[in-house]
C-alpha cells in the first residue's frame, strides 16, 4: 500500500535517478538497510539524498525505510497462518521493543 503511494506520488518527469535506486535499494531490502547503506550504493552523500526525499516524498529516507519495512512485517502477519513474532524480530532487523 505505502509503496504504491510512494509510485503514484511522485512525478516521473522530474524524480532524480538517485532517489529511484535508493527507492530500489529500500525496497529490495524490505526496508532493512541503514541510510549509510543506501547512500552508499546510491553514490550520494546523506545530506544530499535526504534532501531529495525531502522535496520529491516529503518524509526522510529513514522513515520511508520504516514504513516500508511495517508494511514487509504487516504482510507478514496477514499472509502467515502461524506468524512468529521472534522469527519477524530478527528477520527485519528489530532491536528494541
Amino acid at each position: 500500500i505505502f509503496c504504491n503511494f510512494l509510485v503514484s506520488s511522485l512525478d516521473s518527469g522530474r524524480i532524480d535517478p538517485n532517489l529511484f535506486n535508493s527507492f530500489q535499494q529500500i525496497l529490495g531490502s524490505c526496508g532493512t538497510q541503514s541510510v549509510k547503506e543506501i547512500c552508499r550504493y546510491s553514490c550520494v552523500s546523506q545530506r544530499q539524498l535526504e534532501r531529495l526525499f525531502l522535496q520529491q516524498v516529503g518524509i526522510s529516507i529513514k522513515r520511508t525505510s520504516s514504513l516500508v519495512r511495517y508494511q514487509n512485517v504487516w504482510r507478514d502477519v496477514i499472509r502467515s497462518e502461524q506468524f512468529g513474532i521472534q522469527d519477524a524480530v530478527y528477520r527485519y532487523g528489530y532491536a528494541d521493543q
